[in-house]
C-alpha cells in the first residue's frame, strides 16, 4: 500500500525530469526571434522596461520548456548559417541579419543555453550582446562580460574553442603538442648559443605525433586552431609540423616519410633564432634593412641544420626553400626557377596559413574564411595549386551541402554537422568508389570507423561546377 500523500506524490513527480522535446525548425525560428527581439529592445529601453522584461520572460519560458535536467541547447553561427545542435536551419537560416552582424562584431560563434538558466542570466546575456562592440573589445569579449556577471548556465564561445576541446582524443593530442612546445623551449637556447640541436627529444615528439595521426587526425587539427601569443614561435613551429604531417597522410605517403615531413616542419624556422626579437615582432612596417635581415633566416636555418649531422637531410632543404614561391621569386633570390621539394611546398602553405590564423603583436588573427581566401588568391603564384586545394579541403570547417571526396573514394554532400567534431560530419553519398551515381540513399558518419575498424575522412572539398551541380540536384531530388 502506498502511504504517501497526494501532495508528496505530486512534489516528487514535479522533480522528475521532463522528456526532451524534438526541436524543429519552427522552435529555432522562435528562439532566434525571441533573442533578436530582446537584444534590439535593449538598445531602446532600460532593463527594467516592461517590454524588455516581457521578452525575457518569453525567452525563458521557451528554454525552460525544452531543457531537461543536464541538457544544453547550442545555437551556432557558421558561415552565415544558424545551426542548432548540428542541424542547419534550411528554412530560416538566411534571416536575422542584424543578429548575425552583431554576433560577428562581438566574435561570438556559439551560444550554449544549459538547463537551469534563469531570468537574471538571460538579462546578463542580453546586456552583454547589447554592449557597444568597442566596449566589448576593451573588456576582452562579450563572454568575459557574461562571466563577470556570474552566469553559470550560458556560455558564449568562438568556433576555435567551442566544439574542439570536448572532442574525443583532444586532450591526448594537446598533450603531445604541448610536449613539442616544451622540447623546442629546451633546445632553442643551445641553437642560439652554438647552433647545436639536441635531436633526441624532437624525434620522440614527431614519432608520437605520427603514431597519433595514424589513429585519429581530427584532434590534431583541432589543437592547431588554438593560439598562444606569448609562445607564438614555439606554437607556430608545432602547428606547421602537425599540418605538414596531416597533408602527408592525406597524400597517402608512407609513415616514415610523414614523420620526416613533421620533423622538417618543426625546424623550418630555426634560422629565425639569430634574428633580434624586436625585428620579428615589430608592429610597424619593416625597413629594407630589417626585411633583409628577416630574409636571411632561410639560408641561416639551412646552415644550422646541415651542421647537425643527426638531423635528416630533408630539414635543411625545407628551411632553405619554404619562402621560395611556386612560380619563382621569393627568397633567397635564385638565378632561375627551382623545382621545389614536395615537403617544402606543403610547409610553405602550412606556414602562411598558421601565421594568418595567429594573433601577432601587430594584428589579430584572421577568420578561417578570410585566411582561405588569401591563400586561394596566391594559388599558382606562391602556392602549388593542387596541394593548396587539398590543404583547404583539410582545414576547412565544412558546412552543409559542401561536396566532398572521402578517403574511401566516395563523393558526397555534407549532410549534417557533428557538434562534437566539426571535421567529422555525416556525408550523404552521391557517387560510389567507381564514380557511379548512387541511387539508394547512403549516409556515412565520419566520426564512426567502418566495419574494418578504419577511419574514413574528407580528403578534399570539391569546387561546384555544372557537372557537380547536376549531380547534387539529381541526388537531392
Amino acid at each position: 500500500m502506498n502511504n504517501e500523500t497526494p501532495q508528496k506524490q505530486k512534489k516528487e513527480h514535479d522533480k522528475s525530469p521532463k522528456p526532451a522535446l524534438n526541436i524543429g525548425e519552427e522552435d529555432i525560428s522562435n528562439l532566434l526571434n525571441f533573442l533578436s527581439a530582446a537584444v534590439s529592445q535593449k538598445h531602446l529601453y532600460p532593463t527594467s522596461h516592461p517590454i524588455l522584461q516581457r521578452s525575457i520572460e518569453t525567452l525563458l519560458s521557451f528554454l525552460d520548456g525544452r531543457l531537461c535536467k543536464g541538457d544544453t541547447i547550442s545555437l551556432s553561427l557558421v558561415e552565415e548559417q544558424f545551426i542548432l545542435d548540428g542541424k542547419r536551419l534550411s528554412k530560416y537560416g538566411n534571416g536575422f541579419g542584424q543578429l548575425k552582424s552583431e554576433l560577428k562584431n562581438w566574435g561570438i560563434e556559439k551560444i550554449n543555453f544549459k538547463a537551469g538558466v534563469n531570468a537574471k542570466e538571460l538579462i546578463s546575456l542580453i546586456e552583454a550582446l547589447a554592449t557597444d562592440p568597442k566596449d566589448v573589445a576593451a573588456m576582452d569579449g562579450a563572454e568575459t562580460i557574461l562571466h563577470y556577471k556570474g552566469s553559470d548556465h550560458i556560455e558564449l564561445k568562438k568556433l576555435s574553442t567551442y566544439l574542439l576541446s570536448d572532442m574525443e582524443g583532444y586532450s591526448d593530442a594537446a598533450e603531445i603538442i604541448e610536449g613539442g612546445i616544451n622540447i623546442l623551449k629546451e633546445i632553442i637556447p643551445d641553437v642560439r648559443k652554438d647552433h647545436k640541436i639536441n635531436s633526441k627529444g624532437i624525434h620522440e615528439m614527431v614519432y608520437k605525433l605520427c603514431n597519433f595521426l595514424c589513429e585519429n587526425r581530427s584532434p590534431l587539427l583541432a589543437v592547431t586552431t588554438f593560439k598562444d601569443y606569448d609562445e607564438y614561435t614555439f606554437t607556430h613551429a608545432t602547428n606547421v609540423s602537425t599540418l605538414a604531417m596531416i597533408m602527408g597522410q592525406s597524400l597517402g605517403l608512407p609513415k616514415d616519410v610523414i614523420s620526416d615531413f613533421g620533423l622538417a616542419g618543426l625546424l623550418h624556422d630555426v634560422g629565425k633564432e639569430s634574428i633580434p626579437s624586436e625585428i620579428i615582432n615589430k608592429p610597424g612596417k619593416l625597413t629594407k634593412e630589417e626585411f633583409d635581415i628577416i630574409k636571411s633566416h632561410s639560408v641561416n636555418g639551412a646552415k644550422i641544420l646541415i651542421k647537425n649531422k643527426d638531423i635528416i637531410n630533408l630539414a635543411p632543404v625545407v628551411a632553405y626553400e619554404h619562402h621560395i614561391k611556386f612560380s619563382g621569386g621569393g627568397y633567397p633570390e635564385l638565378p632561375r626557377k627551382r623545382d621545389l621539394n614536395l615537403c617544402s611546398m606543403i610547409v610553405t602553405i602550412s606556414d602562411v596559413y598558421d601565421a594568418l590564423r595567429s594573433i601577432r603583436s601587430y594584428r589579430r588573427e584572421l577568420s578561417l574564411k578570410d585566411t582561405i581566401n588569401i591563400l586561394k588568391e596566391s594559388s599558382g603564384l606562391y602556392f602549388e595549386p593542387i596541394l593548396l586545394k587539398r590543404f583547404v579541403g583539410l582545414v576547412g570547417i565544412y558546412v552543409v551541402d559542401t561536396i566532398v571526396r572521402l578517403k574511401s573514394g566516395h563523393i558526397g554532400l555534407v549532410h549534417e554537422l557533428n557538434p562534437n567534431d566539426p571535421y567529422c560530419p555525416s556525408v550523404r553519398i552521391i557517387k560510389d568508389r567507381d564514380g557511379e551515381t548512387v541511387k539508394k540513399e547512403q549516409i556515412i558518419d565520419l566520426s564512426v570507423k567502418d566495419e574494418k575498424g578504419e577511419e574514413n575522412f574528407i580528403v578534399e572539398a570539391i569546387e561546384q561546377t555544372e557537372e557537380t551541380t547536376e549531380q547534387t540536384e539529381e541526388a537531392t531530388s
